[in-house]
């Protein structure tokens, strides 16, 4: 496992340092990266990530945090998939096991931010802890969070009209068949 040197991650926990309140410094040396990205559509509309790690009867699922925070680093919200499962696992002789977790339909940034309503103004960051790899998501200069969701939501209700527009042009190409047909018939 590769660690990014501890001048760069010293760096940027000086850069960010509410970034202490969510790595411990004992668990500082197993991060693999930490980057600064800018949020953009694409982030709002995906989930949070999940990979599965096979390791025969011990195998588990990892799962991605996202967090939204304020300008001081609180959680404004946690996005962590939260549904029980269970699993019954054949091992040998005799013994069975049974594998736990949670698992959800994890919800998109989009629909977190959605959820918070007047409060998603307050976002400053989206905070991405998976594998141990950060990622820290700013808003687009010029821009707050809250601007780039319109923009996506005017981007979808585009798209639904658009969408409408064609059923619409079918619909009536179909009808001025149906009519031509009808009046061949006399």
């Amino acid at each position: 496992m590769s660690t990014m040197s501890e001048k760069r991650r010293d760096a940027f926990f000086e850069e960010f340092p509410w970034l202490s309140k969510y790595v411990k410094l004992k668990h500082r040396k197993y991060i693999r990266s930490i980057k600064v990205s800018r949020a953009d559509k694409d982030l709002l509309g995906r989930t949070a990530l999940s990979e599965f790690i096979d390791k025969g009867e011990d195998s588990y699922y990892i799962f991605e945090q996202l967090v939204l925070l304020d300008e001081n680093g609180d959680i404004l919200k946690r996005e962590l998939p939260s549904e029980d499962f269970s699993i019954w696992r054949p091992c040998t002789w005799r013994r069975h096991r049974f594998i736990v977790g949670r698992v959800t339909e994890p919800h998109t940034v989009a629909e977190c931010i959605v959820s918070l309503g007047s409060e998603s103004e307050r976002i400053a960051f989206i905070f991405s802890v998976f594998c141990n790899n950060l990622v820290i998501y700013k808003p687009p200069k010029k821009f707050n969070i809250q601007t780039l969701l319109e923009e996506v939501e005017e981007d979808k209700r585009r798209e639904a009209e658009e969408e409408k527009k064609k059923e619409a042009e079918i619909f009536d190409a179909q009808k001025q068949s149906i009519r031509k047909e009808w009046e061949s018939l006399d």
